[in-house]
């Protein structure tokens, strides 16, 4: 009985190509169920539950769907989120002109002031 081997050891066995691309996505299932911590980079919308300097915690799923529908009326925030280890370098490259992230923060804020006065 100590020969036999589980079904996941047979079918690793015969395709392990398979078996590795089942692995990466168990990890990438796995990440996504892991919790983490970002940071908003982004100017403060008026009139919502997102600041500035805002730290967000959860896995990916609760931080999109607390973001919800701010994401559909402001799409650059996704690329606002910087984890704290990124947080120098993506602060640096938001005050940095003609830097992406200085564009999508700049179209934040125009949006963000139309808000206010709407």
């Amino acid at each position: 009985m100590a020969n036999r081997k589980t079904l996941a050891e047979n079918t690793a066995a015969e395709a392990p190509e398979t078996a590795g691309a089942a692995e990466e996505t168990g990890k990438a299932e796995a990440a996504e169920e892991t919790a983490e911590t970002l940071v908003y980079i982004g100017p403060s919308i008026p009139y919502s539950k997102l600041r500035s300097s805002m730290i967000l915690k959860g896995t990916g799923a609760e931080i999109r769907e607390y973001l919800g529908e701010l994401t559909e009326t402001y799409p650059e925030i996704p690329h606002l989120l910087a984890a704290p280890k990124d947080l120098p370098e993506a602060l640096r490259r938001v005050s940095g002109k003609g830097t992406i992230l200085h564009k999508y923060y700049q179209d934040m804020l125009a949006k963000s002031k139309a808000a206010r006065v709407g």
